[in-house]
């Protein structure tokens, strides 16, 4: 998977978005990148990344009626999770420290469950 799209939030100056919208930590940035180069594979679902005008990182999934998202703050690392099923309209949400291990595993984890079902495994 190539995550270089995460880079190129770098060129986004301040206003970027209609005059609103603040320049991205070139550090934060490169955090990013690197958890998810050197920590998710193919076998996850795609990521989509996009910049949010508080100089946050939105990533959202897309599986079998379930959308997922995380909005993350690349200066504290830490990412807000929120889920939904469209067909039950079940909810979850919950708080991840992205520079834990664990906290990385079980995002990869609940993602890797969508990935399953779509597959009928």
């Amino acid at each position: 998977m190539n995550f270089k799209d995460i880079l190129e939030f770098k060129k986004l100056e301040k206003g970027w978005m209609e005059g609103e919208g603040k320049p991205f930590n070139h550090n934060g940035l490169d955090w990013l990148y690197d958890l998810f180069t050197n920590n998710y594979s193919d076998k996850y679902p795609t990521p989509y990344f996009y910049p949010t005008i508080e100089g946050n990182i939105l990533i959202e999934w897309s599986k079998n009626n379930y959308e997922m998202e995380l909005c993350v703050d690349i200066n504290k690392h830490f990412g807000h999770w929120f889920a939904i099923d469209m067909i039950t309209d079940k909810t979850e949400k919950t708080i991840l420290d992205l520079d834990d291990k664990l906290d990385f595993d079980w995002l990869k984890a609940r993602l890797r469950i969508e990935q399953l079902k779509k597959l009928n495994i």
